[in-house]
């Protein structure tokens, strides 16, 4: 999962519906969704990472804090549930990508580590690894389907490209592979398929819009933990 900032409100001002976040959301973290990393060109929502439920927390319904984006799957999985902050890892807070695995099968799976326990019930939280069937939008246009059959697409096509790499490392293919993962989305799985290759990994990192680069080391881009939470949020920096 891509560790994001998304700073300070933009293009928002708090307290206006909070639908009208939206574009600012977008340009900071582009069109991805903060949880399963796909990159939809429609159907993306404003996700309260915190719900608005009335019952639970109606002072944070149209506070910019308190928002990421995130797929229509994703948004629904989460539903409303309220786990308190420091319980679970928040992709513009903690450093996400060093919590969970991306299996070449299509799972993913939460590290050992310190943070396994949080990485966990986010993982439940969220259901990273539910299968979804096709759903549509009333115009009929596509907004999510099988989300593990997607990562296996990518995954093949990411190591096409990583053998394409080892074989030619040119300047042609290094920008095809970094035009290819703005196009694709699932950061992390292009990452995973260019470990050892920091080169291309510095660049994956600059080409998606709002990547916290604290999170990773500027010559091996290997993680670098805690996020360094410079947005000062609530629970930030358990990873």
């Amino acid at each position: 999962m891509r560790p994001v900032r998304k700073g300070l409100p933009y293009l928002y001002t708090d307290g206006q519906a909070y639908e009208k976040a939206r574009p600012g959301l977008e340009v900071r973290l582009g069109l991805y969704c903060s949880f399963c990393e796909r990159k939809l060109d429609t159907g993306l929502e404003v996700e309260h990472i915190q719900p608005k439920d009335p019952a639970l927390n109606p002072h944070l319904e149209k506070v910019w804090s308190n928002f990421l984006l995130a797929c229509k799957n994703c948004n629904t999985c989460k539903g409303t549930k309220n786990d308190p902050l420091a319980d679970w890892l928040i992709p513009d807070r903690d450093n996400t990508f060093a919590a969970f695995e991306y299996l070449q099968d299509g799972v993913i799976e939460v590290r050992p580590g310190p943070a396994a326990r949080l990485a966990t019930n986010t993982f439940e939280i969220l259901n990273l690894n539910k299968e979804v069937r096709e759903i549509r939008d009333p115009q009929g246009n596509l907004l999510a389907w099988d989300k593990r059959t997607q990562r296996m697409d990518y995954w093949s096509s990411a190591n096409t490209w990583r053998r394409r790499w080892d074989l030619r490392p040119t300047s042609d293919n290094e920008d095809a592979i970094v035009d290819l993962a703005k196009v694709s989305g699932l950061f992390s799985i292009w990452m995973t398929a260019f470990e050892g290759v920091p080169q291309i990994r510095l660049r994956l990192i600059d080409a998606f819009p709002g990547t916290e680069k604290a999170c990773f080391d500027p010559v091996t881009t290997a993680p670098v933990s805690p996020h360094s939470n410079l947005d000062g949020l609530t629970a930030g920096g358990k990873i």
